[in-house]
């Protein structure tokens, strides 16, 4: 059943169907820890643990929960994926992701780390926004002010891949909540990134018209099939040849 954040819970460990014997220290925690952050009011920011034996426990709070926000632009589970506008290689801003939330750490660069399909989406810049966005609506409910974060996503093949974001100290982010849950993901489409055509003339056939396409996959991925469709005015289909791999 749900239970109200900042609740201390008793642990109960078993091994093999043994119940162990708990005998844990008792401790006063301080939940309120981020830099700037501010009391909920619907949570404690200090809870006791009390010792000796049966007193393992645990305790979830919002102060300790790196949590992401829809953004000032609306950005759909606090992420706004890249463009991939052209041209690739010579364009940083296509591979930028930008994320919204409140990470709970004032080094923000180095302490977050965020993955798309699993490799690092490399931070580039954080920047600090003053209160909640969207005039409260979207407070991420942990008593501390949010932010922008931008990182380089890395090629990935042609699919959605989803994001994850964990804070060093913190753990994982939580999504703003939402009436349908929706993880967020970058969409990777497959495009042709260097085209070359030589249209043909009116006394040649489909071997003066020749496509060339430079394809990007990661190594150990299969590359979707391809279909080509055949030039206005001409009925035979296109094929390719002397296809490189690398």
């Amino acid at each position: 059943m749900p239970v109200r954040p900042g609740s201390v819970l008793p642990v109960q460990l078993t091994v093999n169907g043994a119940r162990a014997e708990a005998s844990c220290a008792g401790a006063t925690v301080q939940l309120l820890t981020a830099p700037g952050q501010t009391l909920i009011g619907t949570e404690p920011e200090v809870v006791m643990l009390a010792p000796g034996a049966g007193a393992c426990s645990v305790v979830y709070s919002s102060y300790q929960t790196p949590t992401l926000v829809h953004g000032a632009d609306g950005a759909p589970a606090g992420v706004v994926p890249p463009t991939f506008s052209a041209p690739l290689a010579t364009n940083p801003e296509a591979w930028t992701m930008t994320l919204y939330g409140s990470f709970l750490t004032q080094r923000p660069t180095t302490d977050v780390r965020v993955t798309v399909g699993g490799q690092p989406c490399v931070v580039q810049q954080y920047q600090a926004a003053a209160g909640v966005p969207n005039g409260g609506r979207d407070d991420p409910g942990n008593g501390a002010h949010y932010g922008r974060l931008l990182c380089a996503v890395p090629p990935l093949p042609a699919g959605s891949w989803p994001v994850e974001v964990a804070v060093a100290g913190y753990g994982n982010a939580r999504l703003p909540p939402t009436v349908s849950y929706e993880a967020p993901a970058v969409p990777y489409s497959l495009a042709v990134l260097n085209p070359a055509v030589w249209p043909p003339s009116a006394t040649s056939r489909g071997a003066d018209c020749q496509v060339g396409l430079i394809l990007h996959a990661r190594v150990g991925y299969n590359c979707p099939t391809l279909t080509v469709q055949p030039f206005q005015g001409f009925t035979e289909p296109m094929a390719f040849a002397n296809t490189t791999s690398r």
